[in-house]
């Protein structure tokens, strides 16, 4: 922290001590506070420094302000501000504040934070401390921080504090001005909370909070004049006790904490509360439950013991509660309960428990059965039985449950017998002997709680198939673009069924087969190759399919193609250009020829993407007729395109020169000019400072450039101008050295900032 040169004259006089009225004590200790507030004067300034507890007990907040008032019309301004401390306080963060005319200011985070002081530095802040006393204009700022006692403080032996400062007038040092500081034990209270529904054997939480003890400190329960456990204060204050009463009656209890090294000892209030004899143990029991049946009513009943009329009993089926019943004087409840699904149920009876008597609970694992339903079987319909060909009977069962089996018979014939499946269904394969109308028979079996059932249905079964065969016609100069005929024959050869025509995987089309046994289809082959052309028969009536495959070479066809050539944009006299001509469809193979009029530019090679390069170097400016032909290939034919190419002439050099620089000095401005030939209006020039970049001018009409530059630097400094170019003239640089000056003035030195607070409080310079 930065101070100033004098320090100011201490005033001999010696400082007063005032009482001060009811202040709020700020943290744990609840004893009568001792506040202190003492004045005194130096020069025209005049102090009230108070703290809010001189005798503070540990763990308590305390307040600490000082006011600095100005009995002239001087104004005083503080450029830092030190409070000083016992070592064994500890600054409250955020509490720091300077209250001026327009409010409460925070210092933070401009304060220093040490072990004995706080500092603030009003230098940095974004708001000023004066202290000011004018007629209708006075201002006495109050710098004021909290600070918690701590346990490491010294008991009963005075303390210093004080203040030390810098302002524009000076920095003064009261660190042991006062008021001292004496620690003392903190004041403690201890509470009891209501104990309610204490009872013979069964723990019961004792809560004692303790206002001034610290956590781990101990706390002791007594029942009567006998201790009965004790435990350790927690972090919010409290220590709990598990007490587990041996006796019924009248007792009574109290909390006490016995004190510590630091903390005074209290005692709650004694408290008086009833303890109940111990609950007597009861059990219930379930009456056996036989016969349950889905939908049809059976009596629960449950018997409480020792018998007697109070509580309640609740029935419950798995995890549903059913009902809850009043006992009886017998000790019995009864309950009407109506199952409503068949299966293994849970069936539990809860005691609720009476005065003296403690709740119980059974369970009894109860068998319901479903109730008995009719069923109805159904066959799935069974089209194309054919002779010797297995069929699948597939009969199904409503209600649908797994259980029981199906019967399946052809007449008086049992053809096998089949388990219905979770979802009502039970199948069989039947492959039929012999052709005709058959009578086909499923018979439901029945299981628990359903009833049997049976289903007929009427199947034809057509004699049985015949193989067959498909060939195809041999096809010959197929050609891509071009129709060609594909023949089918079937064998035996019959009205009926379709020929699938396929090239590979892709459906040519479909044709229906003549008497004759043939079906034919055009194909207009699209890509040259070998082709895998497939018929497949379809089979009709009981005849079967079959597939045949050939195999057939198509022949390209010639197409047309297209070429073009790419926009030539920018073409300059002497000046490498790319030619691209590009070639539909594109393929590996032939050539372009390149041509400027009639003459003959340069032969390229086309690429798998179609396109053909040249690189072309106009020999002359003006409107050239270019032209690009491609040689065709294979089945590709060749063509040709022609485009009008703008050539313009070449670019001319140019030199740029820097004007000289005299009388440049650090913190000038002075003007860089750099002038362009051939003079004209367009581009740029960039002005550097060795390589650093110092900005741009844009070129007049006369060729000039200029920047405004304010060396930074004193010594010699290699200024470069660089031309960008424009239109048709290139670009080029030059550079030149100026020497820079220091400048005229000096730097001045600075008062009241901070500094570095970890080397500068506490001495004067």
């Amino acid at each position: 922290m930065a101070h100033r040169a004098t320090t100011r004259t201490v005033a001999g006089g010696a400082a007063t001590a005032l009482a001060l009225g009811a202040l709020t004590i700020f943290g744990t200790s609840v004893a009568t506070a001792a506040p202190q507030t003492i004045t005194w004067d130096n020069g025209a300034s005049h102090y009230t420094r108070t703290i809010s507890n001189t005798t503070p007990g540990i763990g308590d907040t305390i307040t600490v302000s000082t006011k600095l008032e100005r009995t002239n019309s001087t104004d005083e301004k503080l450029n830092w501000f030190k409070d000083w401390h016992p070592a064994c306080l500890t600054y409250i963060p955020s509490t720091a504040k300077v209250t001026l005319n327009s409010g409460d200011r925070p210092v933070e985070p401009y304060l220093q934070i040490a072990s004995d002081f706080i500092a603030g530095d009003f230098a940095a802040t974004s708001y000023q401390v004066i202290a000011k006393n004018h007629p209708g204009d006075v201002q006495s700022p109050v710098f004021t921080a909290q600070y918690t006692v701590g346990a490491n403080c010294t008991l009963g032996t005075a303390m210093n504090t004080g203040i030390e400062y810098g302002t524009n007038l000076g920095s003064a040092d009261f660190k042991t001005k006062g008021p001292s500081i004496t620690a003392t034990k903190a004041n403690t209270a201890t509470t009891l909370a209501p104990v309610t529904g204490a009872k013979v054997g069964t723990a019961t939480t004792l809560t004692a909070t303790v206002t001034g003890a610290a956590t781990g400190n101990t706390v002791e329960f007594y029942d009567g004049t006998t201790k009965i456990g004790q435990n350790t204060v927690g972090a919010n204050g409290t220590a709990t006790y598990q007490w587990t009463p041996t006796t019924a009656g009248q007792h009574t209890l109290t909390a006490k904490f016995p004190g510590t090294a630091t903390a005074n000892a209290s005692q709650s209030a004694p408290q008086t509360t009833t303890v109940a004899a111990a609950a007597v143990t009861s059990t219930i029991t379930l009456a056996p439950v036989t016969g349950a049946k889905v939908g049809t009513v059976t009596t629960l009943t449950a018997t409480v013991n020792p018998a007697a009329a109070g509580g309640t009993v609740t029935f419950k089926d798995d995890e549903y509660d059913m009902d809850t019943v009043q006992v009886g004087a017998n000790g019995s409840v009864t309950y009407e309960w109506t199952p409503g699904w068949d299966d293994q149920h849970t069936i539990t009876a809860t005691f609720s428990g009476r005065d003296g008597v403690l709740g119980s609970t059974t369970t009894q694992q109860v068998s319901v059965t479903a109730a008995d339903v009719d069923s109805t079987t159904t066959l799935a319909p069974v089209p194309g039985a054919k002779e010797g060909t297995a069929t699948t009977l597939t009969a199904t069962v409503n209600p649908a449950a797994a259980g029981g089996t199906i019967e399946f018979k052809d007449g008086d014939t049992v053809l096998g017998t089949a388990q219905v499946g979770a979802n009502g269904e039970a199948t069989h394969q039947w492959t039929p002997t012999a052709t005709g109308q058959r009578t086909i028979t499923a018979t439901f079996s029945g299981r628990n709680g359903v009833t049997g059932s049976t289903t007929t249905q009427q199947i034809t079964v057509a004699p049985a198939d015949v193989a067959s065969t498909t060939t195809l016609n041999p096809v010959t100069g197929a050609k891509e673009g071009t129709a060609i005929t594909l023949t089918a024959t079937v064998n035996p050869a019959a009205a009926g069924g379709t020929i699938e025509f396929k090239d590979g995987d892709t459906v040519l089309g479909t044709a229906q087969v003549g008497a004759n046994g043939e079906a034919t289809h055009q194909w207009t082959p699209t890509a040259a190759g070998n082709h895998a052309i497939t018929a497949t028969f379809s089979g009709h009536d009981n005849v079967l399919g079959s597939t045949t495959t050939q195999q057939v070479s198509v022949t390209a066809a010639d197409v047309a193609s297209t070429t073009t050539l790419a926009p030539v944009t920018g073409a300059k006299e002497g000046t490498a250009t790319t030619l691209t001509a590009t070639v539909n469809p594109a393929a590996a193979g032939g050539t372009i020829e390149f041509k400027d009029g009639d003459t003959v530019l340069g032969t390229a090679q086309v690429a798998a993407n179609g396109e053909a390069t040249h690189q072309w170097t106009p020999t002359a400016a003006g409107q050239r007729t270019i032209t690009a032909t491609f040689s065709g290939h294979d089945n590709v034919l060749g063509s040709t395109t022609t485009q009008q190419v703008t050539v313009t002439a070449a670019n001319s050099n140019s030199t740029v020169t820097i004007t000289p620089v005299t009388g440049a000095k650090v913190g000038t401005a002075i003007t860089l000019t750099a002038t362009v030939n051939p003079a004209a209006a367009g581009g740029t020039v960039t002005f550097k400072d060795g390589t650093t970049v110092l900005g741009t001018g844009q070129v007049a009409a006369n060729g000039k450039a200029t920047y405004q530059w304010t060396p930074t630097t004193t010594g010699q400094r290699t200024i470069t101008a660089d031309f960008s170019g424009h239109g048709t003239t290139n670009a080029s640089t030059t550079h030149t050295t100026v020497t820079v000056a220091p400048s005229g003035g000096t730097n001045p030195g600075g008062n009241g900032s901070l500094g570095s607070l970890s080397g500068g409080f506490g001495s004067s310079n």
